[in-house]
């Protein structure tokens, strides 16, 4: 390190200190007083020299400030009555700058949102609404079982099999009359029901049973663990809707249900008591099959 010392007027003194290019100097001022005074107590090379006093100049250029304007988010003082300095926030909240910038929008997703809550309140949130569309959904599942029974009765081998079909085939045509007299009683629009997908399934397993079996008592079996299946349906359906209307106090719903619920109970108890004859009759039918097969 060398030291660089030179006496102001005021008697002060610069120091000048080169570390490999680094400089420590004195304020402004003061190095504008001690410059023409400069004393090297320790001569240095002239080329030492030259660069000291570049970077002495370098560091004596005025420095260019910039002119950095405000951010957008920063909130503008300004000045009260009372001299006081307050933030004025220009920027509009976001939701009324979204509406003053699309003045129609606002009312557009106030009547999409009228119209959902409107939507949601025809499906019905009360206990009344759940009662009609049951009430609905088993109407559209008997007028179906009313149209597939016929063809179900006919692909049955075993003749008491048959007439049990065909006497549920009635008393199925009677539930859809009790039905209908619900409608009229509370005032209930049938209109255009939504059908009953869970009957249209089970219809459907009935039909694909007809096609795969030919006719014979292993046919009947299967038509009879599809025929239960759909019991078993219409016993939950009528089951629900006797105790919703009894809760809500529907009387003369409810004793017209409970009719119909008792007749679908013995249905499935008569045809639980035709399969045990039928079923003896297809294993025995399996086993000459197989024991024929064998020689």
């Amino acid at each position: 390190m060398v030291a660089l010392q030179a006496a102001t007027a005021g008697a002060a003194l610069l120091q000048v200190q080169v570390h490999v290019g680094e400089i420590t100097l004195l304020p402004g001022a003061l190095q504008d007083q001690a410059l023409p005074r400069v004393a090297v107590q320790h001569p240095l090379p002239a080329a030492v020299q030259e660069e000291t006093l570049k970077h002495i100049k370098y560091h004596q250029m005025p420095i260019k400030k910039k002119n950095i304007k405000p951010s957008i988010m920063e909130k503008p003082h300004t000045s009260d009555n009372n001299g006081t300095s307050t933030k004025k926030n220009n920027l509009a909240p976001p939701s009324q700058s979204v509406n003053s910038a699309n003045p129609g929008k606002d009312t557009t997703n106030k009547e999409k949102t009228g119209k959902s809550q409107s939507i949601k309140a025809g499906r019905g949130q009360s206990l009344e609404d759940l009662f009609e569309n049951n009430l609905k959904d088993i109407y559209s599942g008997e007028k179906q079982l009313v149209e597939a029974l016929p063809k179900v009765a006919e692909a049955a081998y075993n003749e008491d099999l048959q007439d049990a079909f065909r006497e549920h085939l009635e008393q199925t045509r009677k539930h859809v009359e009790r039905l209908e007299k619900i409608f009229g009683r509370l005032g209930i629009e049938k209109g255009e029901e939504e059908k009953c997908l869970a009957m249209e399934g089970l219809i459907k397993e009935c039909n694909r049973t007809i096609e795969e079996f030919e006719e014979s008592p292993v046919r009947d079996s299967a038509l009879i663990i599809g025929a239960q299946k759909i019991e078993h349906y219409e016993i939950a359906a009528y089951g629900s809707l006797c105790e919703l209307a009894d809760v809500l106090g529907i009387s003369g719903a409810l004793n017209l249900l409970e009719r119909t619920l008792d007749e679908e109970e013995t249905t499935d108890k008569n045809l639980t008591d035709i399969a045990k004859d039928i079923n003896d009759e297809a294993f025995e039918m399996s086993q000459r099959e197989s024991s024929s097969s064998q020689y």
